[in-house]
């Protein structure tokens, strides 16, 4: 037996709901997208969102859009300084594609280092050695 009512999303419903979320991401109160789940008449898991962004073309599309819009809101709040920077840096990666891309390609670069570091040691030591010092060196 299922307890309260269940929703199906057709991509009519979802994209709908993109139109929705483009239309919620202009308005200036609109902080982040847990606002855009909570703040409906009906509102719906946040969860969904990511769902329908990973299936739809068209939802995807405004989701970026929408994340950007509230990057550039979030940004331009900081700078006056109306936002605290450590409420900015907590989501920065999460609105901000190109903190995001940056942040990742940063860590890659960061863990290629850390791989070479262990083979440069590895070559002069013996197996049990290098596995030891390896480790010290990926987990730093």
């Amino acid at each position: 037996m299922t307890i309260g009512r269940v929703k199906y999303y057709d991509d009519e419903r979802i994209e709908q709901m993109a139109d929705q979320l483009l239309e919620w991401a202009k308005l200036p109160d609109s902080w982040n997208l847990n606002g855009f789940c909570c703040s409906r008449e009906k509102p719906i898991p946040a969860k969904y969102v990511s769902e329908w962004a990973k299936k739809n073309t068209w939802f995807k599309e405004a989701y970026d859009i929408a994340r950007a819009t509230l990057a550039e809101r979030r940004e331009k709040t900081l700078s006056k300084g109306d936002l605290h920077v450590k409420a900015y840096d907590l989501n920065v990666s999460v609105y901000d594609e190109f903190q995001k891309q940056d942040k990742r390609a940063q860590g890659e670069f960061d863990m290629k280092l850390k791989r070479d570091a262990a083979l440069d040691i590895g070559k002069s030591l013996s197996d049990k050695e290098w596995k030891q010092e390896a480790k010290k060196i990926i987990e730093d």
